[in-house]
């Protein structure tokens, strides 16, 4: 069989010795780097898991599209562009407290949202 391959790609013996060290070389090189790789990422995260009350960033209510707003938690796309429209029609937020009257939030999910979410100045004018 080694004579067939060898005459294949016209090696000698010494030559196909050497094609097969620098095989293994390579093969041992991608290994250890995958294998740092796959060490370094660690455990998987669970970007689901979070706790509301720790946020790095807010969400201006009154600057945000409805996609930004469906981001929080336990306001999906629907209730998000109820916000918006309820915003634009009130003329803009100036109390946390005024989402509750958007239909599809609780009081509790207000207090859950406090933590996500600031009131800045109204920029939807009042139609």
């Amino acid at each position: 069989m080694w004579e067939s391959a060898l005459n294949l790609f016209h090696l000698t013996r010494g030559e196909a010795a050497w094609v097969g060290v620098l095989a293994a070389a390579l093969a041992l090189v991608v290994g250890v780097g995958e294998f740092r790789a796959r060490r370094r990422a660690g455990a998987p995260v669970d970007v689901n898991a979070g706790d509301v009350g720790r946020y790095a960033y807010r969400i201006d209510l009154n600057a945000a599209d409805w996609a930004e707003l469906a981001l929080l938690p336990g306001i999906g796309e629907v209730t998000a562009k109820r916000v918006v429209a309820y915003r634009t029609k009130i003329g803009g937020f100036s109390r946390l407290e005024q989402l509750a009257e958007v239909r599809g939030i609780s009081r509790g999910r207000v207090d859950a949202l406090r933590d996500c979410v600031v009131i800045g100045q109204p920029t939807t004018p009042k139609k």
